[in-house]
C-alpha cells in the first residue's frame, strides 16, 4: 500500500506523467494506492474508487467508472421535425427545423435518434461529453455543508 498526499504538486507535465506512469505500474503489481489530491485530472486518471471528504467528514465514497458514467452527457443535433417530445426537456432550437437536444442516458440518444430518423429527419451530429469532476465535487461539497 502507497499512502500518498498531493504526490504531484510542483511537478512540471513530464514530472506528473512520470510519476503517473511509475503509480500504475505499481498498481499493475498488486499494489493499492490511497491518495489526498486537489488534482481532479489526477484523481481520475489514477483512481477506481473515490472518497470525497469534507472537513474531515466524509461526503461519498463513488466507485470511479460508474460516477463517470452517471456524469456523461450526450448531445445529438439534428435537422427536421421536433419529434423528442417526452424524451427530453432539454433542447435548443437552433434555427428553421434545426434542434440540438441534450440527454443523461446513452438509451435516450439512441431512441432519439430511431425518432429522427423514422420521421424523416436527418441527424447531423452527435456527441458524448464527460461529466465535470470539479463541478461535481463542488456540488457535493456545497449539499453537506
Amino acid at each position: 500500500m502507497l499512502i500518498l498526499d498531493e504526490v504531484t504538486s510542483g511537478l512540471d507535465p513530464v514530472g506528473r506523467k512520470q510519476l503517473r506512469s511509475l503509480l500504475k505500474d505499481r498498481q499493475r503489481q498488486g499494489a493499492t494506492l490511497f491518495f489526498s489530491s486537489h488534482e481532479l485530472s489526477e484523481v481520475d486518471m489514477l483512481c477506481d474508487r473515490i472518497l470525497l471528504i469534507h472537513q474531515g467528514q466524509l461526503v461519498e465514497e463513488r466507485v470511479m467508472c460508474e460516477l463517470k458514467d452517471d456524469l456523461r452527457q450526450f448531445e445529438i443535433e439534428f435537422q427536421g421535425e421536433f419529434c423528442l417530445v417526452g424524451l427530453t426537456e432539454h433542447f435548443t432550437q437552433l434555427d428553421t427545423n434545426k434542434f440540438r437536444a441534450t440527454f443523461d442516458a446513452k438509451s435516450q440518444l439512441l431512441e432519439a435518434v430511431t425518432r429522427i430518423q423514422s420521421t424523416g429527419g436527418i441527424v447531423q451530429d452527435l456527441i458524448s461529453q464527460e461529466g465535470n469532476l470539479e463541478d461535481y465535487f463542488i456540488n457535493k461539497v456545497e449539499q453537506a455543508a
